[in-house]
């Protein structure tokens, strides 16, 4: 399972205690995604008879979950030292902050994620398990039956 981090936005604030272009806030885009071989039954003509024949066949299948959140960044002591001017910023300066704010959060969005791409997967190797039918009771079906064998 793969947990995968973007920044496709980022807020500024034009200037900020002297600085310019001072990150304010960002989007962050988290993907966490599995790749699994799923053996499917596929049709094959028998180019000896020209029957069809039920060939089983592994193709691989991805599953993933997205959550989209946003961080916003204290501005209120920014220093030479702590400021990056916005050209030289990088994805992995950004996510850095991030991180260093969200903690524990990122963890729970990142467990989110596995259980949602663990129930996408089980519901693709175990369908059965997710097939819900409501046909009629068996007391209904003996009381149709004895009803027909009257008539």
């Amino acid at each position: 399972m793969e947990h995968t981090y973007k920044i496709p936005s980022l807020t500024i604030v034009s200037e900020r205690q002297g600085f310019e272009q001072v990150v304010c806030s960002a989007v962050v885009y988290l993907t966490t995604t599995e790749t699994f071989d799923v053996t499917v039954d596929g049709i094959h003509i028998d180019e000896e008879t020209g029957e069809s024949v039920i060939v089983p066949t592994v193709q691989p299948k991805i599953v993933s979950h997205f959550k989209q959140f946003n961080v916003e960044f204290d501005t209120s002591d920014i220093t030479e030292n702590s400021f990056t001017n916005w050209e030289d910023l990088t994805e992995e300066q950004v996510l850095e902050w991030v991180i260093s704010i969200k903690g524990d959060e990122l963890l729970a969005f990142e467990q989110e994620g596995a259980a949602s791409v663990v129930d996408q997967k089980d519901r693709i190797l175990n369908p059965k398990r997710y097939q819900f039918d409501s046909p009629p009771t068996p007391w209904q079906i003996r009381a149709d039956k004895e009803s027909a064998e009257q008539n």
